[in-house]
């Protein structure tokens, strides 16, 4: 395992211990480094999207007080710096929560295999099941399985 492997490992485990109980997802967290420091950036959100800047920048004091008490950056030479952010309006949704926090927004997916002959299609998101998502669309509503769902985005 890679340093950067054990940091995020460490890492992620103490950012879901703290999001535990609390109505804020961990939708991804990635580690970087740059030169002799480490970037450490959380992705967060509300499961049905929406989450504040005032959130981020609590969550990012709670987290530096949790990372600094457990001594998890231990052993890295140089520093570390922790950016907590919302995945923002062009995360490529792929999962049934990234579809959840776009509930009744209009995306683009793009597939994997055509549907009626088209890789993409543009509509509202209705519904999301374990299996797939719902669009309404001009021709009606289409249920999408998320195995044939290479990427999402949200259209503005």
């Amino acid at each position: 395992m890679t340093l950067i492997d054990e940091l995020k490992e460490k890492v992620q485990d103490c950012v879901v211990t703290i999001l535990v109980g609390s109505e804020i997802d961990l939708v991804h967290l990635r580690v970087k480094r740059r030169n002799r420091d480490f970037l450490i950036e959380v992705f967060v959100d509300k499961p049905l999207g929406g989450i504040t800047l005032q959130q981020c920048a609590e969550l990012n004091k709670i987290i530096i007080q949790k990372i600094d008490e457990g001594n998890l950056v231990a052993g890295i030479a140089g520093n570390y710096f922790l950016e907590v952010c919302s995945p923002g309006i062009d995360w490529p949704m792929k999962t049934e929560k990234d579809f959840l926090r776009a509930l009744n927004r209009r995306v683009r997916v793009f597939l994997n295999e055509p549907v009626d002959r088209h890789l993409e299609f543009e509509g509202v998101v209705q519904a999301v099941s374990h299996e797939d998502v719902s669009m309404g669309m001009k021709q009606g509503v289409m249920a999408i399985p998320f195995s044939n769902i290479r990427k999402g985005i949200q259209v503005v």
